[in-house]
């Protein structure tokens, strides 16, 4: 799917899925590789104004598939960095560990916790013309 990130420019993912029996090994790689270059280099898109990331998930990966995704001056995870493409392996683990953090660090930054009273509070300060008169804050 396409999102413009900036004014004239669109960002586009491409998340492939391993059946669960399949390690990503060198193969997968090579693949993954292969299809983002003929992707990217596809005539329809303005390869100026793309900018792609594919990531291809599955349960695990060989020792091969590790150290790929794990070499010195790349993020981690990617495999291949060029311009404006950037390809990334994971697992399943390493999917969810990732949302598990952002979601932490995001609970943290808002230090919020909804309960009964701040939910009333809230309504009732930007709908209380809304709710039933016995109700309204006064």
């Amino acid at each position: 799917k396409a999102v413009a990130s900036k004014a004239g420019q669109k960002d586009f993912l491409v998340v492939e899925l391993k059946r669960p029996n399949k390690k990503i090994d060198d193969d997968v790689i090579s693949q993954i590789k292969k299809y983002a270059i003929a992707v990217q280099e596809d005539e329809r898109f303005d390869t100026n104004k793309c900018n792609w990331k594919f990531i291809a998930v599955s349960n695990s990966m060989d020792k091969f598939a590790i150290k790929t995704a794990n070499e010195k001056g790349r993020p981690s995870g990617c495999v291949y960095l060029g311009d404006r493409i950037e390809v990334y392996v994971m697992t399943w683990a390493e999917v969810i560990g990732n949302a598990k953090t952002r979601l932490n660090f995001y609970q943290e930054q808002l230090q919020y916790e909804a309960n009964e009273e701040s939910s009333k509070e809230y309504l009732q300060a930007m709908h209380n013309k809304f709710i039933p008169a016995p109700l309204q804050k006064q």
